[in-house]
């Protein structure tokens, strides 16, 4: 049979010396429990039976003595290995606090359960708002949402739907141009311009609008050309000279900044210089461009009938088309035949 051996027996230590605690220290590590016993004193017996079985007596109390002192040593272990607290500033204590005092002021240094926390938390971000307010409050913003992507995929694939975003920049885009194209026939070119720059302002992005806006910007630059030319040519009209309009002959007289004077049929016909027929201007224009005859003469005088009161844009488009065959530049003002605001009248 064979024998079995006890396990070891932890080291002993004076029963009645006991840990100095501070007041912020954590709990002192608790050595192991050793059951100290008193021998009495006995006769000695012959034969060694009664001192095996007190050996044996003693040796199993200290085996018990050492299991029940086990958990608390590993408590005293683990407590070891956490990290010592902070150490809290010095305070100067008039008087001694009660224990109760003391507790009290634990308490409040220590950190409440997680639970609690948690209730806290959400308490705070909660408030007063009922639950079903809460619960309703993602659906409201996924509904927003959900609207805001309808009508932009709506103003995008329905550029023209009435009311749509798209369709009030066109309306006030082309409200614009409309004025600039007013204002332009009046010949007042400064006010044209302004007009224009707002329409940029409201077309943005959009690369038609924009490339609709030069066009009308393009016309602006030439129009603005024209009145030198015309002023020029005027100004070379001299006393007696004689002009073609169709199957009438027309003599100059007088042409001041102020009046003009001229003779037709044998009838002398004056007035002031803004009234001065458009017929009778074109000519002196026309014969000043024949000293100096170049492709793009023909831009200018398609945009002095654009000018006209009565526009007849078959004479402009005919005038056009003549400049485009040596003036590339000419395309670039073509497509305005057919913009919407030439159509359109005061």
């Amino acid at each position: 049979m064979q024998r079995r051996i006890p396990p070891p027996v932890p080291p002993a230590v004076p029963p009645r010396i006991e840990p100095v605690v501070r007041p912020h220290d954590g709990p002192a590590e608790l050595g192991p429990v050793v059951v100290i016993t008193k021998r009495r004193p006995t006769k000695r017996r012959s034969g060694g039976g009664a001192a095996a079985a007190m050996s044996l007596l003693l040796a199993v109390s200290a085996v018990a003595g050492g299991f029940l002192a086990w958990p608390h040593l590993q408590k005293s272990r683990l407590r070891a290995k956490k990290p010592a607290p902070k150490a809290a500033a010095p305070v100067t204590v008039a008087k001694a606090e009660s224990p109760r005092a003391k507790n009290s002021e634990r308490l409040e240094r220590e950190d409440p359960p997680a639970e609690v926390q948690e209730q806290a938390a959400r308490g705070v971000h909660q408030g007063a708002v009922p639950a079903e307010q809460r619960e309703q409050e993602p659906m409201r913003q996924q509904a927003g949402t959900e609207r805001e992507q309808l009508a932009a995929a709506r103003d995008a694939t329905e550029p023209l739907l009435p009311g749509s975003r798209t369709a009030r920049v066109a309306d006030d885009v082309e409200r614009r141009i409309v004025d600039a194209a007013r204002v332009f026939r009046s010949h007042d070119f400064e006010a044209a311009s302004e007009a224009l720059d707002e329409a940029e302002k409201g077309a943005g992005d959009d690369a038609d609008q924009a490339t609709r806006i030069e066009r009308w910007r393009l016309l602006l630059d030439y129009a603005r050309q024209l009145d030198d030319h015309v002023a020029k040519a005027i100004a070379a009209a001299n006393q007696g000279r004689e002009y073609t309009i169709g199957d009438r002959t027309i003599v100059i007289i007088e042409i001041g900044p102020k009046t003009y004077a001229y003779k037709e049929s044998g009838v002398i016909k004056r007035g002031p210089r803004a009234g001065l027929p458009r017929v009778v201007e074109r000519a002196i224009l026309k014969a000043w461009y024949d000293g100096d005859p170049r492709p793009a003469n023909g831009i200018f005088l398609g945009v002095h009938h654009l000018l006209d009161d009565d526009v007849d844009l078959g004479r402009v488009r005919a005038a056009w088309q003549q400049a485009l065959v040596g003036e590339p530049a000419t395309a670039s003002i073509m497509p305005l035949l057919d913009d919407r605001a030439i159509a359109t009248r005061p």
